[in-house]
């Protein structure tokens, strides 16, 4: 079936339905969007394997807290630390669903340090395509 298809739409809406924390929906929504220019933008012809989208959203979220430990951020009180021995608590201190940081959940999505970033450089690095992008300070995602 093609992305054109009202029989695809149903399939994603079923699988997104299937996610039961909202939160952690959005975010994946988030990462279908950047999968979407992925596409658009034919950064990886020829792709034709499985994707798992939740993996994404944790590669995101854990390039989130690598962030937060660098910078000094908010999840350094639940979520991450600077020291090498810590041991991240499971479920997560600040309760964040499905094992993703509440301070990610809280994110914007635009932004310097907002949740689309995050799931762009998933991206990249989930297709190994970063090297594409080396040298420059910006993806432009505008129509061609």
């Amino acid at each position: 079936m093609t992305s054109n298809e009202f029989k695809f739409a149903l399939a994603v809406e079923t699988a997104l339905n299937s996610v039961p924390e909202p939160e952690f929906r959005q975010l994946m929504v988030e990462a279908l969007v950047v999968l979407a220019v992925v596409i658009e933008k034919q950064w990886l012809p020829g792709f034709s394997k499985v994707i798992d989208v939740g993996q994404l959203v944790n590669d995101a979220n854990g390039l989130f807290l690598a962030d937060q430990a660098a910078y000094d951020g908010d999840a350094l009180a639940c979520c991450v630390s600077t020291d090498p021995t810590f041991q991240r608590p499971y479920p997560l201190s600040c309760e964040g669903s499905a094992g993703i940081c509440e301070h990610f959940y809280d994110s914007a999505p635009s932004g310097s340090y907002g949740t689309m970033i995050y799931m762009t450089r998933a991206a990249l690095n989930y297709f190994n395509i970063r090297q594409m992008f080396e040298g420059t300070d910006r993806v432009e995602c505008k129509p061609s």
